[in-house]
């Protein structure tokens, strides 16, 4: 099993990875500031770089054409009619089913999902397309949720 483990780091030590890795380069310290200043918004960029040293990749869970639930935290639900799609059974467990069909490992909502909905306040029962890009946490996999047949 895989445990996580939580690694505290600071910038200074980001920053002396770089110096110690761009030793050759007569702008090692400007360029070790900008990447820090450019990468100190997200702290998952900062976290990448100190994993790259490490040799670490991130690692996604999930792929382009996959089913997966996708819990409707996640969405926008502005024009969803949850009612009617609980009422349906498109809304189970409060996920919804959906497909990746975009990932970008770079990003923290890395996951774009399509999904169908069922429209709020249409005259008769309309349903749309719709996605998000959101991140892993909100997603299960299809396996997890069983819908048992009435």
């Amino acid at each position: 099993m895989n445990k996580k483990i939580t690694i505290e780091i600071t910038d200074g030590d980001v920053e002396k990875l770089l110096l110690d890795n761009l030793k050759d380069s007569p702008n090692k310290k400007l360029i070790a500031k900008n990447i820090i200043n450019h990468l100190i918004p997200t702290d998952m960029g900062i976290e990448a770089v100190y994993k790259s040293f490490m040799g670490i990749d991130r690692q996604l869970n999930y792929t382009i054409n996959q089913q997966v639930w996708v819990n409707i935290a996640g969405l926008s639900t502005w024009r969803m009619n949850t009612d009617l799609m609980k009422s349906h059974n498109r809304i189970f467990q409060n996920h919804v089913r959906a497909t990746i069909t975009d990932v970008l490992p770079y990003n923290k909502a890395c996951y774009r999902v399509d999904y169908e909905i069922l429209v709020k306040d249409a005259t008769e029962e309309l349903t749309a397309q719709e996605y998000n890009y959101i991140n892993e946490s909100y997603i299960k996999p299809i396996e997890e949720i069983i819908i048992l047949e009435k």
